[in-house]
Formats: structure tokens, sequence, C-alpha cells
């Protein structure tokens, strides 16, 4: 998943559909208290 996450906020379609296209678990995306958060399981 290398080079998903270089430009702020143009990979987030990005990152779920390739977690989708490898069968993986959808990635959780959260804001809380000014601070955005993304959970990626195994």
């Amino acid at each position: 998943m290398m080079g998903l996450f270089e430009n702020w906020g143009s990979g987030t379609l990005k990152i779920i559909s390739e977690s989708e296209n490898s069968g993986k678990n959808t990635p959780e995306f959260s804001y809380s208290g000014g601070m955005f958060k993304l959970t990626l399981t195994r």
C-alpha cells in the first residue's frame, strides 16, 4: 500500500478501492479532537 498516502486527501478512495481489490478489510477513517485517524487491519 506504499504510495497511497503521499498527497493529503487525494488517496482516500484509492486506499478503500485497493483494500477491497486485495480482499482486505475496509480501513476505518475517523476524525476527533482535531486529529485524523486511519486504521488498517491485517
